[in-house]
């Protein structure tokens, strides 16, 4: 009996649901009916609703908007190599045709303050020396002796020469740029910003015609920071590919030899690729390019280049500004409070510096004129610069606020958005008589004899030294015949006249040694009066040129949103049991057009089912899709460290960040996608293999 009541009640809601559903398609088709037969009226008698007008409209907006919303955010994945066949010229060319205007106003370029010292150098002036990377330094040289030879000896062609080649390299590593992103996946719209931004920005633009190791080193930076972010995101398994590797090597060398902090920022990075490179022979190849291009440069090329050109070894004294800066600090606020600074900590700091010099010279914006105090002869041992450590550490829980001052003073600009800057258009603001006076000490001594002028200078200085002097003994003479007491201030007047004398005759040389390199400025008024104007733009308290944006803010935020990024999928694995990726498997690209299964891209925890090897894989290996571009992220990260811990906020120093900004900012919006780390250069039937872990094709 309960059986049959079962099924009456089963019957019934059967039958209940059954009209409910034919009553809804009946409702639906009156609805239509009623529609039809109000549009076939107003036809009829000639009447538009208004009504039904606005709905079209409303629906024609929104598919408009859908579409173009659609169109914005599409991505296009695929194989580096398809995407620089089609995209790599067009972009080339739209950089190369928006910058040209700056070119043309700024042309031959200009130079920055440590390339007069460099052509001192290469011009055989002063003796080599390491301060300045001895390959920048050879480099210049020979792009200046180019012009000599082909320009009737002007050095002023051979920078024309090398902005040409400058533009054209640091367009074509954009280019490169803009295709990886692509590549990867983001969206249009972000590929397109990026195209403005490297095409229009004025920290990019503006450095296309600067001559300079930054600019230089750029060069180099931007395809490695290419090549570093596909290894990060395949894990090391792009250098399968011999000629991937090579390029990696052979980068990751020119960027350390080409400027003195890139060692640090490779060593640090490096740390991040190997860590997220997978177990086995991808790590070990990656180790492998690391050491070999490190000891090539470090072992080969350094000791090789002093070897010959006879170079002077420079100190690294650069990082001791963040001891000297703060102590001196101290020192400078308190002067006459023995208590600030005991004797024996003043002895140990002395024994390193002039701690007294340093509290005098301190400049509270850079470090320069406190680690310039440094002891070199005879340099201190390393007991005294452990002492001199200690002491410092002491100072600083005494004078927390002094520190935070001195500190605060160099890297203000680094992120305080209200500071901007502009680039310099020529190169004859090197010249004004204050630099003059800082060249002069580069040059030999009696190089002001060096031209026939020279040599009639000195020749009346000297005459005019000996009539000084004949003048003054016979004064001396009078006095003491006249019995008036000599004090030695003529003596000492006489003395100052000489000094300031031969400061002029080292001036006047330095002037002439340099004049092949000075007339940059002279340009037509309306070229000078636009470059005014983009000088005032610039400068009129414009947020997009303060380097605080670029340097701090943007890749904070992009740091920020991958950690947050990681974060969170960690969160969703641990509270899914999902997520996990077989260690031969993670980021394996496969193009988005080819035509295979994806079985293997996921271990889930149930659902499918798996092999122990491939459950055991999973299990020790759990993988977080967002590390990858994590790693990668590291090459930006410890570019901006090296800013702050630079001795002062100079706007060339983060030219290699204006340039490879967008390939950062790119990262969180391909970082974990499957798409995202489609292998370099890889062959359609190689990527579309249905085996990840099948080697790379050659």
């Amino acid at each position: 009996m309960w059986n049959v009541v079962v099924f009456a009640a089963n019957v019934a809601e059967d039958t209940r649901f059954e009209l409910v559903r034919r009553s809804r398609q009946n409702t639906r088709r009156i609805v239509h009916l009623a529609a039809r037969l109000a549009d076939c009226r107003s036809d009829r008698y000639g009447l538009t609703s208004r009504h039904t007008l606005s709905a079209q409209s409303t629906r024609h907006t929104l598919a408009t908007r859908h579409t173009l919303v659609a169109y914005l955010a599409a991505r296009h994945p695929s194989a580096l190599s398809e995407t620089v066949k089609s995209r790599f010229l067009p972009y080339l060319l739209a950089l190369l045709v928006c910058w040209l205007p700056w070119i043309a106003l700024t042309w031959p370029g200009s130079m920055r303050d440590d390339t007069v010292a460099q052509y001192l150098q290469a011009s055989g002036i002063h003796r080599y020396y390491t301060q300045h990377p001895l390959f920048d330094t050879l480099t210049f040289g020979l792009f200046w002796r180019l012009g000599e030879t082909i320009g009737g000896g002007s050095p002023l062609v051979g920078q024309a020469v090398y902005t040409a080649f400058q533009s054209v390299a640091l367009a074509s590593g954009a280019a490169l740029l803009l295709c990886y992103i692509r590549k990867l996946g983001a969206p249009r719209w972000l590929i397109g910003l990026s195209l403005i931004y490297l095409a229009t920005s004025y920290v990019v633009v503006g450095s296309v015609t600067t001559m300079g190791k930054d600019s230089l080193h750029t060069v180099f930076f931007l395809p490695l920071a290419v090549v570093f972010a596909e290894i990060c995101l395949t894990r090391g398994r792009i250098l399968e590919r011999r000629p991937v590797a090579a390029a990696f090597v052979a980068l990751l060398f020119a960027a350390v030899v080409s400027k003195r902090t890139a060692l640090v920022i490779v060593l640090c990075a490096g740390c991040g690729l190997l860590a997220v490179c997978r177990k086995g022979k991808p790590r070990f190849r990656t180790f492998a390019c690391l050491a070999v291009a490190l000891l090539l440069a470090q072992g080969v090329w350094s000791p090789l280049a002093a070897a010959a050109t006879h170079a002077n070894p420079s100190p690294g004294r650069e990082v001791w500004g963040l001891i000297t800066q703060p102590v001196a600090q101290v020192a400078h606020e308190h002067p006459n409070d023995p208590n600030a600074i005991t004797e024996p900590q003043r002895a140990r700091l002395n024994a390193v510096m002039d701690l007294d010099r340093a509290a005098a010279d301190i400049n509270p914006h850079r470090t320069n004129e406190t680690f310039a105090t440094l002891r070199e002869h005879p340099a201190p041992t390393v007991g005294q610069k452990l002492a001199a450590l200690r002491t410092w550490t002491e100072l600083g829980l005494s004078h927390p606020a002094e520190y935070v001052k001195a500190y605060a003073g160099p890297i203000r600009a680094w992120w305080d958005p209200s500071l901007n800057f502009a680039y310099p258009t020529d190169s004859d603001y090197l010249f004004t008589p204050g630099y003059l006076k800082q060249w002069s000490t580069f040059l030999p001594q009696g190089a002001g004899e060096a031209t026939p002028s020279g040599r009639a200078e000195r020749e009346a200085i000297g005459k005019s030294e000996a009539e000084a002097k004949g003048a003054q003994k016979e004064s001396k003479t009078n006095e003491e015949q006249a019995g008036v007491p000599n004090d030695g201030k003529a003596a000492a007047q006489s003395s100052a006249a000489q000094d300031s004398a031969d400061q002029d005759a080292d001036v006047a040389a330095a002037e002439r040694t340099l004049s092949p390199l000075m007339g940059t400025s002279h340009r037509p008024q309306w070229q000078r009066s636009v470059l005014q104007s983009v000088r005032q733009w610039v400068r009129g308290g414009n947020p997009l040129t303060a380097m605080a944006l670029y340097v701090t803010w943007i890749p904070l935020i992009v740091g920020l949103t991958l950690l947050t990024q990681a974060v969170a999928r960690r969160t969703r694995r641990n509270s899914t049991g999902d997520g996990y990726v077989a260690d031969d498997e993670r980021n394996v690209s496969i193009p988005h057009n080819a035509n295979v299964d994806r079985p293997h891209a996921i271990c889930r925890s149930g659902g499918t089912s798996r092999t122990v090897g491939d459950r055991n894989r999973c299990d020790r290996h759990p993988a977080n899709p967002v590390a990858p571009a994590l790693a990668a992220y590291g090459l930006l990260f410890f570019t901006v460290l090296s800013l702050y811990a630079s001795p002062e906020a100079l706007f060339w120093y983060p030219i290699p960040m204006y340039f490879t900004l967008p390939l950062f900012v790119a990262l969180p919006f391909v970082a974990g996608r499957a798409d995202g780390s489609a292998h370099v250069g890889m062959p359609e039937s190689a990527a579309s293999s249905p085996n990840p872990a099948a080697p790379l094709s050659e």
